[in-house]
């Protein structure tokens, strides 16, 4: 029987499974074992929006992602929540009408009645899609709609569209172990896991994400849309149970069984984010896990690094293009910042180059600085919620001093370079030299001395000499750096944006666009070293 663009709603099945639309046609018949109807259409494209409710158990969401994957359709949205054990997934897809794209429903169906689910097709009326992050379900809402969603069930022949625009994401990641909250006398060990990435992250990604998490005994609660536009950053709340219960259950555990809820800094956790961080990299994706608990959400201090972290530019190489020895100097920094030059040794083979200089130099270098982009907007968002900012750098305080300025930071702390009585540099500098050790204890004197928790800072850097100031931080972000840096920092970012840091505070892109007072869219006198600099 034809089926016109007015029937092309979603119908349920008799079994209480829900049943979509194939590929327009002028005349197509239902397929009663796949429980599919006809929908016309003129569009080579259209959005569907699905949501999968029952029981919370291992594998949902990876079944649901590997369908999606293996019809190759681009998921446009996505949310999760996990109720007293009853998951609500909701979908946002865009499926094209080729043969490979249509499996999609035949795939799904298939993949919820494997898994035990039930599941929605929605059709939106006028392009209608999933509500903005900010109107996600709370766990009150999703309760409502997943008892909704099941009352539904049991109406025969009741036309299902409009259902399945307020649940939450798909992803590899879903409900991998039963609820550990939820198990008597077992205390659920609770993590954020935040993915950042240029592009939408893909359900391979996600449903292989899903695997990892799921053979580490993790059980995904909560999944949230942090950005507008794609599927570029998604924040997962996972939990599972305490390590006796773990390995009880012949799970891996993640941290010894007296690991307390609150450290981050055990072995079992540094492995496993070496593990993400190579998963992640392999694809693209940051991939960042911390321990969910009040203090991530209320950091209060964050320090950074300047040379190609807050700016793009190396200082030390600017200044070496007018001592015309720019080829020598960079390959120095080259070694040091990828932890093959002792920093000390460096500065000083470096700083010799630039012996005859004319100091003027530094204005042309703040003339031509370039800032990393987002980094205005982040100084402003944090000031605006009460943070204390710092530059800390390997660099020179001529130039730190003129940033702090421009970006309203509250300290700021370099080498300084000494100027002869003939206004050149002599290729000393004056005072102890700013390295790898003194960033660190410079982090830990400011937030001793403004009275906050190195639990509640936040460092930022890219090179070999940051990383004892990363270590010391509760979260030490590794920004664009070099391989080995990477490989021996806890957290990674590898976004064009330096505002990617929000991502990781749980700060989702609406969220920024109003601290930065950006609308939304729908769519220089060298200052002494180690003097820190409070602006009135």
């Amino acid at each position: 029987m034809a089926t016109s663009p007015a029937d092309a709603a979603v119908v349920r099945a008799t079994t209480g499974t829900a049943a979509v639309a194939s590929p327009p046609t002028s005349s197509s018949a239902a397929t009663p074992n796949a429980n599919v109807a006809v929908a016309a259409g003129a569009s080579d494209r259209e959005r569907v929006v699905i949501v999968v409710s029952g029981k919370d158990h291992p594998g949902i969401t990876s079944a649901i992602m590997a369908a999606v994957a293996r019809a190759g359709v681009d998921i446009l949205d996505v949310r999760q929540t996990s109720v007293r054990r009853r998951l609500t997934l909701a979908v946002e897809l865009e499926v094209g009408m080729d043969a490979r794209s249509q499996r999609v429903f035949r795939e799904l169906l298939l993949a919820a009645k494997r898994v035990g689910s039930k599941i929605d097709f929605d059709i939106p009326e006028g392009g209608r899609s999933l509500p903005p992050p900010s109107q996600s379900l709370s766990p009150r809402s999703a309760a409502a709609a997943d008892t909704a969603a099941i009352d539904d069930g049991s109406a025969d022949g009741e036309e299902g569209r409009g259902r399945g625009a307020t649940s939450s994401p798909p992803m590899g990641l879903a409900s991998k172990a039963v609820v550990p909250r939820l198990t008597p006398g077992v205390a659920p060990v609770n993590y954020v896991l935040t993915l950042l990435s240029a592009e939408a992250v893909p359900p391979r990604f996600l449903e292989a994400l899903g695997e990892l998490l799921e053979a580490r005994g993790f059980s995904t609660d909560k999944i949230t849309r942090l950005s507008r536009r794609q599927l570029r950053s998604l924040e997962l709340t996972i939990s599972r149970s305490s390590p006796a219960a773990a390995a009880g259950a012949g799970m891996a555990t993640l941290d010894g069984a007296g690991d307390s809820v609150y450290d981050d800094d055990g072995e079992a956790m540094a492995e496993f984010r070496s593990a993400l961080y190579t998963f992640g990299k392999s694809q693209g994706v940051d991939v960042a896990l911390q321990t969910e608990s009040v203090l991530r959400r209320s950091k209060r201090l964050v320090v950074m690094d300047m040379d190609s972290t807050l700016i793009q530019q190396e200082v030390i190489d600017e200044l070496a293009r007018h001592a015309g020895v720019y080829e020598a100097v960079r390959d120095i920094t080259h070694t040091a910042m990828g932890g093959g030059l002792d920093f000390n040794e460096s500065l000083r083979q470096r700083v010799a180059l630039l012996a005859g200089t004319p100091a003027t130099a530094f204005r042309h270098v703040i003339d031509n600085l370039v800032y990393t982009d987002g980094a205005h907007e982040l100084c402003r968002s944090l000031k605006k919620l009460g943070y204390r900012l710092a530059v800390i750098s390997g660099g020179f305080t001529a130039i730190t001093e003129h940033v702090r300025k421009e970006l309203g930071l509250h300290y700021d702390y370099a080498n300084q370079l000494e100027v002869g009585a003939d206004g050149c540099f002599t290729g000393r500098t004056v005072g102890p030299v700013v390295n790898a050790q003194r960033k660190a204890d410079l982090l830990m004197t400011i937030a001793q001395q403004e009275r906050i928790s190195l639990k509640q800072v936040i460092a930022v850097g890219d090179g070999a000499n940051d990383l004892p100031m990363l270590a010391v931080a509760g979260l030490g972000i590794a920004f664009n750096a070099k391989p080995a840096v990477q490989a021996a920092a806890s957290f990674r970012i590898n976004q064009r944006s330096l505002g990617s840091v929000l991502y990781l505070l749980g700060f989702s892109e609406d969220d920024q666009l109003e601290l930065s007072g950006r609308p939304r869219q729908g769519g220089a006198t060298a200052t002494q070293c180690g003097a820190g600099h409070t602006p009135p």
